[in-house]
Order: C-alpha cells, then structure tokens, then sequence
C-alpha cells in the first residue's frame, strides 16, 4: 500500500489494523525509506492497540535497521511493541544512531510474557548515548544488576535531563521458585 507514496514528512504515525508481525512492520519501514521518510523525520510513532505476544511479534534488530538512518530523530515510541529480542548490544547500535532524540518509548505499554534481553547495562548505553533524553519507557530484565564500584558509584551515569522513567513491565526481582513438578503443569 505504501510502495507510491512519495511525501517527505518530519511526523510519522503507523496504526495497523490488525497486529502486523515484526517481518511485516520491516517491510513497510523499508518500502517508505527513500520516498517519504529522509532525514528530517523527527518523530515516529508505531501505535498497534491489538499487540500479540508471540515471538514473530518481537522486535528485533533487523527491524530498526531502516530507522537507524534518521539522525534527526526527537521521539521514537514504539510502547506497544513487544522488544524481547532486543538486547543491550543492539539497542547500543539503534541509539547511537539517534543522537537528538528527547523521547524514547519501547515495549511499556504491555505484560510481555517473552522476558526481555535487555539489562540494567541496556538502559545505560541509552542514557550515556542520547545527552537531551527527557523520557524515557524501556522494558529490561532488572534482577541482573551489576555491582556498583567507588570510581563510579553511579554506574558513571549522569544524565540530569530525565524527567520520566517507564519501567513497563520489567522483571525487578529474582522469581520465587514454587514446589511444583514441570509434570503437573498443564495447558
């Protein structure tokens, strides 16, 4: 549908109808690059309100790949899609891309069942890459910390623009092991 379109344009608002697998959303990212996206978009938005959580649903690298050339980017929210394959070393690689960005939003506005790769660490590489970041959504596995030391009790991190953290839904403590056998668990 998008193969004519030829609008540059600074806003861009997906909405699917239907929950669009991560291959299809790939497609379509890479079918607009060079005819209405360039580098002067500053904004996307990929808002689907029937999200699925199963792991052709995921996210990953490859789909941010026609994103990564936009390094005009303020605000890129793409809260209800599930981020589970991403991980710290592939969100490094997206964010650095985007170095104006103010407002970044992945994978908050759901209960993902797929636990996510991301860690502590992840969040970090985004708050050192993007200086003017205000807000912040990012789901990460948060029961793996690393330890703090006395050069960097901070972890070295300091970004005094943050006005908003979103954690979504992100696993925050170690789950509790219950005494019941894998047998006696049923669909």
């Amino acid at each position: 549908m998008v193969e004519k379109w030829i609008v540059p344009c600074r806003n861009l608002l997906i909405l699917p109808g239907i929950p669009e697998t991560a291959l299809a959303v790939e497609r379509a990212l890479c079918k607009l690059d060079n005819r209405i996206l360039c580098d002067g978009l500053e904004v996307f938005r990929l808002v689907s309100s029937n999200a699925l959580d199963r792991i052709d649903y995921a996210i990953g690298l490859r789909t941010f790949t026609p994103l990564m050339c936009f390094s005009s980017f303020e605000h890129v929210d793409l809260s209800s899609s599930c981020m589970s394959l991403l991980d710290d070393d592939a969100l490094g690689s997206i964010v650095k891309s985007w170095p104006r960005l103010e407002r970044l939003d992945l994978g908050t506005g759901f209960l993902w069942k797929i636990q996510p790769r991301l860690t502590f660490q992840g969040l970090v590489v985004v708050l050192l890459s993007c200086p003017n970041l205000r807000e912040l959504g990012l789901v990460f596995d948060a029961t793996k910390l690393d330890p703090l030391t006395a050069e960097k009790p901070g972890g070295g991190v300091c970004n005094m623009n943050i006005t908003t953290l979103c954690v979504g839904c992100s696993p925050i403590e170690q789950p509790r092991r219950v005494g019941v056998s894998l047998s006696a668990v049923t669909n």
